[in-house]
């Protein structure tokens, strides 16, 4: 499945990716709790180097899609401060 091929490259995520992945998912109410957890990850690595439009991306997918993670939505608030 295409969430499987996302959980399997989310690792390797640029940051625009991250963003967009949620993004697409969400669009479609589509949830997926590995994949979500994943992205998650991915964007906790990366979480410097996401612009405003990717961090934008990502919250919004994250509350179409009702996903909690405490430790993202910390990391996405000192990112959005800097």
């Amino acid at each position: 499945s295409l969430a499987s091929a996302a959980i399997q490259l989310s690792c390797d995520f640029r940051p625009q990716e991250i963003g967009n992945t949620a993004w697409a998912f969400a669009r479609v109410q589509l949830m997926n709790v590995p994949l979500m957890e994943s992205i998650s990850a991915a964007a906790r690595a990366k979480i410097g180097e996401l612009n405003a439009q990717e961090l934008s991306n990502l919250s919004w997918s994250l509350a179409r899609l009702e996903f909690r993670d405490a430790q993202l939505r910390d990391a996405l608030h000192t990112g959005a401060a800097t």
